[in-house]
């Protein structure tokens, strides 16, 4: 059942027969002409002559003459009283009091405070619910109404038990996973205190990853285990994706992805370890970076237990491309493609599922497959997230290096379909020259205004010397623009929780922003 504060205030008055539309306008009740009209009144009901110091009451002010009111109660019937504090209410409002005072037929009143009103409403749902008023509960109560979530006997009773299941968490974070329709797990719950901490990047977790499956493949060579080297080059193959179920990614030619240094240095490698067959393949102009894993991994000519631990930093940057190539994204792809992000995630999870099932049968330590599992974990978790917000992981790959990015849209889903044309976003930054980079923007129709948030005045002057390139840009897309540049600092960090995951709860109405990609 669904339990409404003022409902639950109303104590010892019976029934109501007056409604209160959602601005606290009376509806289809009768009001007095005057203060007189009330004392009379106020003789003939019976639960006003029940009243005594002390009683709670919950009441319309249909008029008010200083400390003189009139109040409708919740039966019909009319109130005269004096209020004790009558500075704190205005007439047309629903405010519930405590008696002071019956004397004489003349009843003093006083504006019950709000925290009191709380105390009493939670009190209240707890008894409702069968919970009992132990500080945690309380607790639950509160963090459910700030969070402007239904309290009622489900959902106290719904919380409470996760509660109880975990009872090592923290009662927002269980609140706001069950208010966007979050499964309530450890892993969910370890998942967003991570992602509060900012330390659920998927680009953190690939790099891990990469570390892993060096590790492994050296590992490998140096027992010279040639099963475990061919299953770790299956999940190599495997990462590249399939054509059939369209997760497949292509190759870069080795000459577009390397240096000629590289490529010499590489070649004497091979040529001392392998009689020069593969180093004629690294010369073909035609070999892929997967061709070239493929050629190490496979060639049986390799004797020596030590040549990839030897030469591991060489053996790493092929990896590292690797990587690159079948779990990172350019920034001209999600600018070009609008489902680039939607497939990149599709992809991701069926690539883990699949390197997960070649991992159950290899040697390959729990660590590789942990790390795998806990990226589909990240995936999912986002995919749970966005049935009400909007939030993507952009692991970034540039022409010669690496970035992360991560769009907030702080505007909800439901907010944003009725409203298309104001929507508000921050993309956050990590690039390897700008370093932390903050990107707020805000959308109205066509007039954008953006603030970059940057860590020193030097990169504020880079952005600034650039500024007209991207405002060239937006005003080719038809938007009008404004720019401001700010210095970051401790006031004005981003906030996971209060920024972006209860944004639409306690807003501060200060503005919403998007960010076009395309710009």
């Amino acid at each position: 059942m669904d339990i409404n504060i003022q409902q639950l205030l109303k104590t010892t008055l019976g029934q109501t027969s007056q409604s209160y539309d959602v601005n606290n306008n009376r509806v289809g009740q009768n009001t007095a002409s005057n203060i007189n009209q009330a004392q009379n009144i106020n003789n003939n009901s019976s639960l006003i002559k029940n009243l005594i110091a002390g009683s709670v009451l919950t009441g319309f002010i249909s008029e008010l003459n200083d400390s003189d009111a009139v109040i409708s109660l919740n039966d019909g019937s009319l109130l005269s009283a004096t209020l004790a504090n009558q500075g704190a209410v205005k007439q047309g409002e629903v405010v519930t009091f405590i008696v002071n005072q019956v004397k004489d037929n003349q009843i003093s009143l006083k504006v019950l405070p709000a925290d009191e009103q709380q105390n009493m409403f939670i009190d209240k749902a707890l008894e409702a619910a069968g919970l009992y008023p132990t500080e945690e509960n309380t607790a639950m109560v509160k963090e459910l109404l700030s969070l402007n979530m239904p309290v009622n006997t489900d959902m106290l009773n719904t919380v409470n038990k996760y509660m109880a299941q975990f009872p090592d968490s923290d009662i927002k974070t269980i609140a706001n996973l069950v208010r966007l329709d979050m499964p309530v797990t450890e892993e969910n719950i370890n998942l967003y205190k991570a992602y509060e901490t900012f330390n659920a990047k998927l680009d953190g977790q690939l790099s891990t990853m990469e570390n892993a499956l060096s590790d492994n493949i050296m590992r490998a060579f140096s027992d010279f285990s040639r099963d475990d080297i061919q299953q770790l080059n299956t999940v190599i193959n495997s990462m590249y994706g399939n054509a059939d179920d369209n997760t497949n990614v292509t190759s870069k030619l080795v000459t577009e992805s390397f240096s000629k240094d590289f490529i010499n240095e590489l070649s004497r490698q091979l040529t001392e370890s392998s009689n020069g067959d593969i180093a004629e393949k690294l010369n073909d102009p035609s070999t892929t970076t997967k061709d070239m894993l493929n050629a190490i991994l496979n060639n049986n000519k390799i004797t020596d237990p030590a040549f990839l631990p030897t030469n591991k930093a060489t053996f790493d940057k092929l990896l590292h491309q690797f990587i690159n190539e079948t779990m990172r994204i350019t920034p001209k792809d999600v600018a070009d493609t609008p489902d680039t992000l939607t497939n990149y995630y599709k992809r991701t999870k069926k690539v883990m599922e699949d390197v997960e099932n070649v991992l159950k049968s290899s040697k390959a330590d729990n660590d590789l497959a942990k790390n795998m599992s806990d990226i589909k974990s990240n995936i999912d978790f986002m995919n749970d997230l966005n049935k009400n917000m909007t939030f993507f992981q952009m692991p970034l790959k540039f022409s010669d290096s690496e970035g992360n990015g991560d769009l907030y849209v702080f505007t909800n889903k439901k907010s944003l379909a009725n409203n298309p044309d104001e929507v508000s976003a921050m993309l956050h930054l990590d690039m390897p020259n700008l370093g932390s980079v903050d990107v707020y923007v805000k959308l109205n129709h066509t007039n954008v205004s953006t603030n970059f948030i940057l860590e020193t005045e030097e990169l504020l002057d880079f952005v600034y010397v650039h500024i007209d390139e991207l405002n060239e840009r937006l005003k080719q897309l038809g938007y009008s623009t404004h720019f401001e540049m700010t210095l970051s600092n401790k006031e004005n960090d981003f906030d996971f929780n209060t920024d972006f995951i209860e944004k639409d709860v306690r807003s501060d109405n200060g503005g919403q922003y998007v960010f076009d990609i395309k710009a």
